[in-house]
């Protein structure tokens, strides 16, 4: 009975070792955690875009973006992306993303701002009706949530 009782004991303390233990974090934190959530603002087109920053295994990712905009000849179009494994990562607090699959990608790309939660950038993009005149401009989007 003795024996049982130091084997359990034995037993137990093992299975208590760290990284024996199944509490491990699934999604480790970020380096910047701050960054996560969703971001809304303006262009200089006086349009919208809208973002989501996310953590995926401690990496953040641009998951999902909308971006509203106006070519010249009056035509207006929008980009929408998503995708739960991410669609671009942030170098630090950088991303770029090419979206398009014409001789020129169309690029969205943005700097955070770690102390207002801001993000700054710009676009180029090649309208899929007419790829030979692009539209291009800025953006400044706050974390809203």
């Amino acid at each position: 009975m003795k024996n049982k009782f130091v084997f359990l004991a034995l037993f137990t303390a093992y299975l208590m070792l760290p990284g024996f233990s199944s509490c491990k974090k699934s999604n480790p934190d970020p380096l910047y955690p701050q960054l996560i959530g969703t971001y809304q603002g303006t262009t200089s087109q006086n349009d919208t875009i809208r973002m989501e920053v996310e953590n995926i295994k401690g990496i953040l990712y641009i998951t999902e973006i909308k971006l509203n905009y106006k070519y010249s000849g009056g035509g207006t179009g929008s980009v929408y992306k998503k995708d739960s494994d991410g669609l671009t990562a942030l170098i630090v607090a950088y991303f770029n993303l090419l979206v398009g699959s014409y001789p020129q990608n169309s690029i969205i790309d943005g700097t955070f701002n770690l102390n207002s939660l801001t993000v700054n950038g710009s676009f180029k993009i090649y309208p899929s009706s007419n790829p030979s005149n692009p539209s291009s401009g800025s953006y400044t989007a706050l974390k809203i949530n």
